[in-house]
C-alpha cells in the first residue's frame, strides 16, 4: 500500500483540536500582555472576531473606547452578543481592512491579529497602508511565520515532495510569500509571510517594527511561555510597530 504524502509528517506532528483551541486562547492572551492599556486610549480591534481579544483588554481597563471591525456580518452579530452590555464603551463596524473608514491618526493603539494571511497577497500593501493610516501611535501585528516548519507539513500534506520542491525558493527568497492552498486549520487559503517582509512594508509607512514575540505551537513540542526571541522559528510572530516621529524621520 502506498503511503500517502506527508502521512508521517502529519501523524509525528498531530495536536488534537482541543490543543489547537488552547493555543487560540493563549495567543491572545500573550497579545494582550504586549499591549500596555492606558486609560483613555481608542483602540481598533481589526479582524476582530467574535472578540477573542476585546475581552481579555476589558479585563484590564474600562475607561478606553474600543472599534471593533469584520468583514463579516454574521461574525460581528455574535460579537455584538458577547458584549451586550458594553455598548457604551465598544462600537462595531462592518469593513474591510484595505479601506477603513476613520480619519488619519484616529486611534491611538491599532491591533489586528491572524488577518492578514487570509488575505489576497495583493491587498497586503493597501491593508497595511489603511492599518498604519489611522493608528497614531502603536500598531500590533500577529500573522503566522513563513517559516514556521508547520509551514512544510502543510504543503507535504496537500502537495507531497514535488510541492516541496517547488516551495522551496519561497523559503529562500525572503520578499517572496508563501502561499498554501488547505492550511490545517482553516478552509481558505493562507498566505504566509517573513517577519522581515513586514516589517520592511510598514517601514514604507514611517512604523518602525520589532518583533516581540514567538508564539509555539503545538504544545505537545514547545511550551508557550518558555520559548525567547532567540529561537529562529515559532508558529507565529507579533510585531510591535511604533509611528516614526518627523525629527527621527530627518536623522
Amino acid at each position: 500500500m502506498k503511503a500517502e504524502p506527508g502521512l508521517f509528517l502529519e501523524s509525528f506532528l498531530h495536536t488534537p483540536d482541543k490543543e489547537y483551541r488552547r493555543y487560540l486562547k493563549q495567543r491572545y492572551s500573550i497579545l494582550n500582555s504586549l499591549i500596555e492599556v492606558k486609560e483613555g486610549d481608542e483602540i481598533l480591534d481589526a479582524g476582530c472576531g467574535d472578540g477573542g481579544g476585546i475581552k481579555l483588554i476589558l479585563e484590564r481597563k474600562k475607561n478606553i473606547q474600543i472599534v471593533a471591525v469584520d468583514n463579516s456580518i454574521d461574525i460581528l452579530d455574535k460579537a455584538k452578543r458577547n458584549f451586550s452590555n458594553y455598548h457604551n464603551i465598544i462600537k462595531f463596524v462592518k469593513a474591510d481592512v484595505t479601506q477603513l473608514p476613520f480619519p488619519n491618526n484616529y486611534f491611538t493603539k491599532t491591533v489586528c491579529f491572524h488577518v492578514i494571511e487570509h488575505l489576497n497577497v495583493n491587498d497586503l500593501n493597501k491593508a497595511l497602508e489603511e492599518l498604519t493610516r489611522v493608528t497614531q501611535k502603536e500598531l500590533f501585528l500577529g500573522f503566522p511565520n513563513k517559516y514556521s516548519f508547520l509551514r512544510i507539513w502543510e504543503i507535504l500534506s496537500q502537495e507531497g515532495i514535488k510541492g516541496i520542491i517547488n516551495k522551496i525558493i519561497c523559503f529562500i527568497k525572503k520578499d517572496q510569500p508563501l502561499i498554501v492552498k488547505k492550511p490545517k486549520y482553516s478552509v481558505t487559503p493562507h498566505v504566509y509571510y517573513s517577519a522581515n517582509y513586514i516589517k520592511k512594508i510598514l517601514r514604507q509607512f514611517n512604523f518602525q517594527s520589532q518583533i516581540i514575540k514567538k508564539v509555539y505551537f503545538p504544545f505537545k513540542f514547545f511550551d508557550i511561555s518558555q520559548r525567547d526571541l532567540s529561537v529562529p522559528l515559532g508558529h507565529s510572530i507579533i510585531i510591535k510597530s511604533v509611528k516614526i516621529k518627523n525629527e527621527e524621520k530627518k536623522l
